[in-house]
Order: C-alpha cells, then structure tokens, then sequence
C-alpha cells in the first residue's frame, strides 16, 4: 500500500478550526475534500500525511486515509471555478490533525527523512519506499501511537468503505445514511456511559454523538460492507478516545466494567 503526501497552505487556502475539522471528520460527520494536483493513481484505502507549508508553523500536521477514487469537480480557487476550470480531488478522512506541526519541516529535513523533498506545492506525492518505514515510527512516537504501524486504524465511514464512485455526492449520502441508521437503531447517548449531549446542552446539541467500529478496518484484508447495526455504535468523544488507547482497542463491555469498577473504589 502507497502512502502520499498532501501539502496545505493556509495563505492560499484558510481552514478555519482544525480541531473542529478533525472532529468532525472522526465522527463520520462528512469527508473533507483535498485536491491532489494532477495525479490519478491514488485508491481508496491508501494513506497520507499532510504538510503545512507557506507560513510558520510548518510541518506534518495531519494523517489519515483516502475514502475515494479521484474525481473532477470545480476549481478550489474560486476565480479559475469561475472561469470553469475544474481540479481533482479525492476524498480523505482525518485520524491526526492539529496547528502544531507533529514533527516540523526542520526535522524532516535531516537524515534519514531527508531522502524526500518534503517542501512541495503539489499533493498527492508518493512518499519514498526508503523514507516511509523511518516517518511512521517517528510519526508513532510524535503521536503517541506506541508502536510503529500506519495508519493505525483505517476508519472509512460509509456502507462500503473504500468504494470506487466517482461522485463526490453519493459518497457524502452513503456517509451519512450508515451514521443515521446506527443512530435510528441505538439513538444517540453513549452506549458505554449513557450520556446525551442533547439532555446535557440541550437542542444545538442534540444530534452530536461519535460512532464507533467495533472492528477495526484496518483487520479485514478487503473492502467490506458495514451493516450500522452490528458493527457501530454511537459513544461520546470521552469514552471514544478510552477505547483507542490500547491495541487492539477496548471493548464496549470492557469500557462498561473500568467504570464500574471506577465507580466503586
């Protein structure tokens, strides 16, 4: 499996809240969008890391995986989609993303990750074969990840995960509906802690619940299906962010017995 890199510039292209983005993006809410320049050969499944470059801080601030073939659509500058001109893009989720640069230009720029040409304009760059076994276990330390492996989990929301449509709208519904079916079966407080955003903050909030694999992609040696009832659940970003901190991850009843056991010392 290729793994690409894909550069950002905030002068060129504001993104608001990274954080907002990142949640977002974990929470199956919808994919972001991210133009690849003029490469074709990305597939759904293959990872990236993304680099910060134009204006201070820079560096890899991102990771994640690729959820779509590439596809056209109009121009990310708003006066060349004007003109009609169109651009590619594919479709990414987001596992890692932050301001701060996770391991910053100057790092990658001494050996042994100096074998890449890291300050590019262009996305979708194929990472090096001889750079990419040094950038994972320097992007599982910077991380927190514990061990040498990415990405560590391939979470592609969707009934069918790595599907090869073209169509930046049917991928976005097919998103969606797998969340909402979870949701209409389970609804939409914690199954682990039973909290509901809605009873907490009220209506603004009332929809807003993480969905969880239980098993992760990253174990099925194919694409595969998705059935929202047997394989998510809806948790809150707390108990979300407990399950992931092991290898494998926690499960449901695991998380259920550490808070019952919690609660009685």
């Amino acid at each position: 499996m290729t793994a690409y890199l894909f550069s950002w510039n905030p002068k060129l292209y504001p993104w608001g809240s990274l954080q907002d983005e990142l949640e977002t993006s974990r929470s199956g809410g919808r994919n972001e969008r991210w133009n690849i320049g003029e490469t074709k050969r990305i597939h759904p499944g293959e990872p990236f890391f993304l680099i910060r470059l134009g204006s201070p801080p820079k560096g890899l601030v991102g990771s994640g995986w690729v959820v779509s073939e590439p596809f056209e659509a109009s121009h990310w500058d708003l006066e060349k989609a004007r003109a009609g001109q169109q651009a590619i893009y594919v479709d990414v989720v987001f596992e890692f993303l932050r301001e701060q640069p996770y391991i910053s230009l100057e790092a990658l720029q001494q050996p042994p990750l100096d074998a890449m040409h890291w300050a590019t304009r262009i996305s979708g760059v194929r990472i090096r074969p001889e750079v990419r076994g040094a950038l994972e276990e320097h992007w599982a330390a910077a991380v927190g990840l514990g061990r040498a492996d990415f990405p560590r989990e391939s979470q592609p929301p969707g009934f069918s995960e790595g599907g090869a449509s073209r169509s930046s709208s049917l991928r976005y519904t097919r998103n969606i509906a797998a969340r909402e079916a979870c949701l209409a079966h389970y609804g939409t407080s914690c199954v682990v802690c039973k909290m509901s955003f809605g009873e907490s903050y009220g209506e603004v909030a009332s929809s807003y619940i993480h969905v969880h694999h239980l098993a992760p992609i990253s174990e099925a040696s194919t694409v595969r299906s998705v059935d929202p009832e047997n394989d998510l659940r809806p948790v809150c970003p707390n108990c979300h962010a407990v399950i992931h901190m092991r290898e494998p991850p926690y499960t449901i009843e695991e998380l259920r017995q550490m808070m019952q056991e919690a609660r009685l010392k």
